[in-house]
């Protein structure tokens, strides 16, 4: 289950654009709004909330290019569907999982050329973990994920497939970025530690309940001690070993040297 719920938030995917542009949603009418860096596709029922969502877009692009300090490779399509049933649609075709059912709280996933997001408009009735009138919860999740796609555009793999090894950076560079890893997480992190719940291997941290503390915990500890210009350098890897060889440790050392630094009350 840990390895599809990966797959379905990083998108473990090979999409062929052109010809699969709205996978099986072939009946939606879809309208864009076209800017320099993104195309942001809508239905007509979600035609009030472009403004609002493309403000939300353009800060997370702004947070993003601010952290890394360089910007997006290439353009990039966001596509927001009315209803979790036409996303299913979409991940379905996009994944090869006939009649997938995703769970509650997938709302949204990126890779390097596109973005897929359940309308926020939907969230109240057909998601669960989400706020849509919470403006601060939305505009980190979609940053969050366009965090996905700036790391996709960076990365030999843009759709991340055979990656799951790393899948503790994918995420937790997401979170960091994002400023998801707020102090609410913070306490998590040290509940993990009082809890003996913390990984003894990296292939683990992407799992269980403080998966997404942990990846981003890991993350930061990382940014902090090499440094963003290595982080940025650390998004073109597609295996551990990459990983391990820039940072000049090992995984067991990386591991310790984390957890020491996690301070208890």
């Amino acid at each position: 289950m840990e390895k599809i719920i990966l797959h379905a938030l990083v998108v473990i995917i090979t999409i062929n654009f052109l010809s699969n542009a709205h996978g099986d949603n072939q009946n939606l009418k879809w309208f864009s709004k076209t800017t320099n860096i993104y195309v942001l596709h809508y239905t007509e029922n979600n035609s009030g909330l472009v403004d609002e969502l493309a403000s939300y877009i353009d800060k997370g692009i702004e947070t993003i290019e601010k952290y890394f300090g360089e910007p997006f490779v290439k353009k990039f399509h966001v596509y927001v569907f009315p209803s979790r049933q036409s996303l299913e649609k979409q991940w379905s075709k996009d994944w090869g999982i006939q009649n997938f059912k995703s769970e509650c709280w997938m709302v949204a996933s990126g890779v390097a050329n596109r973005l897929d997001l359940l309308s926020p408009a939907a969230w109240k009735t057909e998601a669960c973990e989400h706020n849509s009138e919470n403006n601060e919860h939305v505009q980190k999740l979609i940053t969050h994920e366009l965090v996905h796609v700036y790391h996709g555009q960076h990365n030999p793999v843009p759709d991340f497939a055979g990656m799951d090894d790393l899948g503790w950076f994918v995420e937790g560079i997401a979170v960091l970025v994002s400023g998801q890893l707020d102090s609410t997480r913070t306490n998590q992190l040290i509940e993990a530690k009082e809890q003996n719940k913390l990984p003894a291997h990296l292939k683990n941290a992407w799992s269980g309940k403080y998966r997404y503390t942990v990846c981003g915990s890991i993350a930061d500890f990382i940014a902090r001690k090499y440094g963003r210009k290595v982080v940025l350098h650390l998004l073109e890897c597609s295996n551990e070993e990459q990983v391990m060889k820039l940072l000049e440790t090992n995984e067991a050392e990386l591991l310790s040297d984390w957890t020491h630094g996690i301070v208890l009350h």
